[in-house]
């Protein structure tokens, strides 16, 4: 799967116009417009780089439009794993949960799990604490670091270890 950045998307603009755009190239798995930027997860590097290519500049709603691959931007952010996301859950609404604990960094609903990056440790301790077990979509989360996420700072002086 090939993650797009898509930005000064317009306003007015949701994700279903986004999706379409993208999906005169290939398949579509995710589309979620955050604001004035968007992110499109396409399923094959060849139709996601065909898409990129020929969508960079294209005017939408009177905007050109930024496409390009997505870049990590997660150098200093804490990689948080979430558990059991039903299937109904949408980023948006994992990442609003998240935000009321800190700055989301970024946010990936992978099948029945979930990423969440947050900008400062100490907001992703806050956000495990605070809602590992709660519900989601009807279904109970549960919320540990990343297995790939280096374990520094509070989070090691508290002995919490890794999760997935």
């Amino acid at each position: 799967m090939v993650k797009i950045f898509v930005g000064n998307v317009p306003g007015a603009c949701s994700a279903a116009d986004l999706r379409g755009l993208f999906e005169a190239y290939g398949l579509v798995n995710e589309c979620d417009v955050l604001g004035s930027y968007a992110f499109v997860h396409m399923e094959k590097e060849a139709e996601a780089k065909r898409a990129i290519s020929e969508l960079r500049g294209r005017l939408l709603r009177g905007s050109p439009l930024t496409v390009e691959l997505a870049t990590a931007r997660l150098r200093n952010a804490t990689k948080l794993y979430v558990g059991n996301v039903a299937e109904a859950a949408t980023t948006r609404e994992l990442q609003g949960l998240f935000e009321r604990h800190g700055r989301v960094v970024e946010c990936d609903i992978v099948k029945n799990y979930a990423f969440v990056h947050m900008e400062k440790e100490r907001q992703a301790l806050d956000a495990i604490r605070a809602l590992s077990g709660t519900e989601l979509a009807g279904q109970r989360i549960y919320v540990q670091l990343s297995k790939s996420n280096p374990v520094r700072g509070p989070a090691a002086a508290a002995g919490i270890p890794p999760g997935p």
